[in-house]
């Protein structure tokens, strides 16, 4: 039978490949001279897929068979990757749950290189897949202003970290940065804070005084310079670290992190993460593992007695 459908005709039209998913058939992907395109239903309708692609002709598209991402050749925009596990889990039941929380893929500790280099003018550099474990719902009612709760736990039971997600009809996507919630710092670990801080601070009035600019160049965010009003915080005032960043509903935005003092990495292994949304629960389990050494550099000693509390149980 023809898969052609509502594929778009009388144009700049042509189809370079079509590619069956290796895990659902009733998956295809098409590349043509405008983009990419994806079925649901085995080519009864057709639906761009161009999360972050722009209108270039794919000439080639393969699926990672282990990674589960669709890999996709283009003319001008060299190689483009996408992950589409969700997407393969896509049925009949799951169309007609209408709530569903995916299973999420394993999730890889791993420790990142940094260099200084210098680069040139105009330099073109795409956005990375955020770091640490994806978590992906589909949800079909409620608004825009509504919000999911997100709880991580390990094998014992205990609370690991408290997320906050999107709400509302769509697909969603949080990000879990593989950390612990931050614990509150010990006499010591405040100590070097404020001593931290007022060395900023000194540093920051003699860039002044000279006229200089203290609210640009490499701050403490990322590189990405200081942020206004922030000059004197201390470290143990900020916020913690990977507060969820909530999606965009439809069309599955990443989650990301906050800024300021993190926990620690978890330990590799199961844990059972609960999505609390529109009244039901959804549970999946999401394996951790860890590629190479990871160091952790928490602010504070492991001396201080605050360090060594338990984290909480379980909420009831």
């Amino acid at each position: 039978r023809t898969i052609n459908s509502d594929l778009p005709t009388g144009g700049p039209d042509f189809v370079h490949v079509v590619r069956e998913d290796v895990v659902n058939r009733d998956l295809l992907f098409v590349g043509t001279d405008v983009g990419a395109y994806v079925s649901t239903d085995r080519g009864g309708h057709w639906q761009k897929f161009m999360n972050g692609l722009p209108t270039v002709p794919v000439y080639d598209l393969k699926i990672h068979p282990r990674d589960r991402e669709l890999i996709a050749g283009t003319h001008g925009r060299s190689i483009w990757t996408v992950d589409i596990s969700p997407l393969e889990q896509m049925n009949g039941g799951v169309m007609a749950a209408g709530t569903h929380f995916f299973t999420p893929k394993s999730a890889y500790q791993y420790s990142v290189a940094t260099s200084q280099r210098f680069d040139g003018d105009k330099i073109f550099r795409a956005a990375n897949t955020p770091y640490g474990a994806e978590l992906v719902y589909r949800l079909t009612s409620g608004t825009t202003r509504d919000t999911t709760r997100i709880l991580i736990t390990n094998i014992r039971g205990d609370t690991v970290r408290t997320l906050t997600g999107p709400g509302g009809p769509g697909l969603h996507r949080v990000y879990w940065d593989l950390r612990t919630r931050a614990k509150p710092l010990g006499p010591a670990a405040r100590r070097d804070s404020v001593i931290a801080a007022n060395q900023r601070r000194i540093r920051e009035d003699s860039v002044r005084r000279a006229g200089g600019d203290t609210t640009s160049g490499a701050g403490r965010r990322g590189g990405g310079g200081l942020a206004k009003g922030d000059l004197n915080l201390r470290p143990s005032e900020s916020p913690t670290l990977g507060a969820a960043a909530p999606g965009s509903g439809g069309g599955g935005g990443g989650g990301g992190g906050g800024s300021g003092r993190a926990g620690i990495n978890v330990d590799p292994g199961d844990y059972l993460v609960t999505i609390t949304a529109n009244g039901q629960q959804l549970r999946q389990v999401v394996r951790v593992e860890r590629v190479g050494e990871i160091i952790d550099n928490p602010l504070g000693s492991p001396d201080d007695e605050e360090e060594s509390q338990e984290i909480d149980p379980i909420d009831p």
